[in-house]
Parts: structure tokens; sequence; C-alpha cells
């Protein structure tokens, strides 16, 4: 099972930074600051960012994988981070800007 958990810490995400250790799993941070979600084109760029992070997570996670493992783990981390993003976007509809980013954390089951 793929985890997500909301932190409110601020770092960004860039191809060299670090895969780090969160709960003991391989986790990174997506920075959420800058971001229009509102905005399709925005809304794609966090994508692709979640996405990219869902697999370093993913492969961190489980280095031996074969493809269809990797594909699940990545699928799964995605389907949460984009129920995440629903989430903060209803909150920021009302106002609220507690979140400014999350951490992708693979947890799966051995």
């Amino acid at each position: 099972m793929i985890g997500l958990s909301i932190i409110s810490v601020a770092l960004g995400l860039s191809a060299g930074e670090p895969v780090i250790v969160y709960d003991e799993q391989p986790a990174l941070r997506v920075q959420l600051v800058g971001y229009d979600l509102s905005k399709p084109d925005d809304q794609r760029r966090l994508h692709a960012k979640l996405l990219s992070a869902a697999d370093r997570v993913c492969r961190a996670a489980i280095p031996d994988a074969i493809q269809i493992e990797l594909f699940a783990c990545e699928r799964d981390t995605l389907a949460r981070a984009d129920r995440e993003i629903q989430a903060i976007v209803a909150a920021r509809s009302l106002g609220k800007r507690l979140v400014t980013a999350i951490a992708i954390t693979a947890v799966f089951s051995k």
C-alpha cells in the first residue's frame, strides 16, 4: 500500500534532490508554493512533478522490482496524491492556506 503524508514544510523537488527516509520509508517532499491549482497548466506541471516523485520513491522503496510492480506503486501513489491535492484545493477555496508541500512516501507490503 502506498501512503501520503501532508506536511507543512515547503521544500522543493529537483532532479538532484535526494530521496529522504521518512518514518523508515523513502520519501520526497513536493512543494506546492507557486502553483495556482485553479489553472490547468499549473495542474499539469504539478502532476508531472508528482509523477517524477512517485517514480523516484517507488524505485527507492523496491529497487529490485519488476516493471509491473513499479507501475502499480506509481499508480497508487498518484491516486493518493490526487486525492490529497483535491483536499488542499478545497481547503484553499475556503481561504485556508496551511499546507505548502506534500510528502510522497512509498509504503508497500512485502
